[in-house]
């Protein structure tokens, strides 16, 4: 509750200079991060193909009303990964977020190391920089039987070589996995270029040391 205060302060009250945008920037930042890696983490492991799952990351994404009221008594993945991850206008959708740090990161000052552009050029350059029929592109049917032949192999791997632990679960939607975890280095490589342009503690990056 303290953090959504804060949040509104700064969406209300805040003048929309560098610091304001610095702040957005890390926000968006966080959240492309943290939804990237929980997408990956509940497709890697199928679990989003049962009930608890699907309806756990609409939770996780804080979009299981808009969901309910676009789909309406439908629990489809394609309806899933195009709110979730194309929809512009869903706030919580990774393509939203995308859209956001571009034009906030865009509108940072030039310095000495580059103009602002140069940032930008670090998150996917149209979109979430792949298509819904690209990530859908593996059908159901045939992603149930790999899961089936994969846990048997796991099953089989493990009664020979316990010591080893289990083997972890490749994913029915292998673009979705890619996706993720690009979306994932984009937010850290964005992240890591700010710190060193606009928070650095030296002098000059040129400067040298002397006796």
């Amino acid at each position: 509750m303290q953090l959504s205060a804060i949040t509104g302060s700064q969406t209300d009250r805040m003048t929309r200079d560098d610091g304001w945008r610095l702040l957005t920037i890390g926000r968006q930042i966080e959240r492309l991060s943290a939804m990237a890696g929980l997408l990956g983490a509940l497709f890697r492991s199928n679990a989003v193909l049962g009930d608890s799952g699907f309806n756990m990351l609409l939770d996780l994404f804080d979009s299981k009303i808009t969901y309910r009221a676009y789909y309406p008594g439908r629990q489809e993945i394609p309806a899933l990964l195009n709110l979730l991850v194309q929809e512009p206008a869903n706030p919580r959708s990774l393509a939203c977020v995308l859209n956001v740090l571009r034009k906030e990161v865009a509108r940072l000052p030039d310095t000495v190391a580059g103009p602002a552009a140069d940032l930008v050029r670090l998150l996917p350059e149209d979109g979430v920089g792949a298509s819904l029929a690209d990530l859908c592109r593996q059908s159901q049917s045939q992603g149930q039987s790999q899961s089936q032949s994969q846990t048997q192999t796991q099953t089989q791997t493990q009664a020979l070589t316990p010591s080893q632990g289990p083997t972890p679960s490749q994913g029915q939607y292998a673009n979705v996995l890619a996706l993720s975890a690009q979306l994932e280095d984009a937010a850290s490589a964005l992240s890591n270029a700010i710190s060193l342009r606009y928070f650095s503690h030296a002098a000059g990056h040129d400067q040298t040391l002397s006796a």
